[in-house]
């Protein structure tokens, strides 16, 4: 089924980029709106393309037979990150102090490591986890995320990325692009517009990509998504 497949290639992008996909929202934030995400169209079946593979038949895997594929590659990532971080965990530690505060114990290179390899999973991704009322609740999973409050103590509100109609991909979904991607599309578009208009009914505004203009002016665009690209 085309949207088992897209399921697959949402668990895979999950799994392999787990830091900037913690969510199946994020993946399709990233394939449906980021500018330059590195996706082209296939021209005979009107679907996004990865790996030279449209995502609408995107192969199934064993999940554990691709950790453990992947795992020396993801290790020797991990282990360059955790060098760079440990020399920054030092700066840092030292800039604390002397503002009178301690911030833990010192650096531990292996519990980074090993912390870090847990987080590559390739979850089970259903059918489900992509209906509105789900991508929805994932866009609030990440307002709730404390990083988003900053050390100075304002908060930086939940945006998707800048929508452009000659360069996001959801604007080049067409009549050839398979019902279940265009359904998931209008599902992930729908639970946006719902989002915008909750923040902008209670004055969750902030400056610059939060900022109303902003906000208003993309949850216009997304109506006109859910409405013209993808309601047909």
């Amino acid at each position: 089924m085309a949207i088992q497949s897209l399921c697959n290639f949402i668990s895979y992008q999950m799994g392999e980029f787990h830091n900037i996909f913690p969510r199946p929202e994020r993946v399709l934030n990233h394939l449906l709106f980021t500018i330059g995400n590195g996706y082209d169209i296939d021209e005979e079946t009107g679907s996004p393309v990865y790996d030279e593979k449209p995502i609408h038949l995107f192969p199934s895997f064993n999940k554990e037979e691709m950790t453990r594929k992947r795992m020396p590659e993801w290790k020797r990532h991990i282990e360059k990150r955790s060098e760079c971080n440990e020399k920054s965990y030092g700066e840092m530690e030292d800039f604390y102090k002397s503002l009178g505060i301690v911030i833990g114990s010192e650096w531990d290179k292996d519990e980074f490591i090993k912390g870090e390899l847990a987080k590559h999973v390739f979850p089970d991704i259903t059918q489900e986890d992509l209906t509105t009322e789900n991508l929805y609740k994932q866009i609030i999973e990440e307002e709730n995320n404390p990083m988003r409050k900053k050390i100075n103590g304002e908060y930086e509100y939940v945006r998707h990325y800048p929508l452009a109609e000659n360069y996001s991909m959801v604007y080049m979904l067409n009549e050839k692009t398979p019902k279940c991607v265009k359904e998931v599309a209008l599902n992930f578009c729908t639970a946006w517009l719902n989002y915008l208009n909750k923040e902008i009914e209670c004055a969750r505004i902030g400056d610059g990509y939060s900022n109303l203009e902003w906000t208003t002016k993309h949850r216009d665009m997304i109506y006109q998504l859910t409405v013209q690209q993808l309601a047909h």
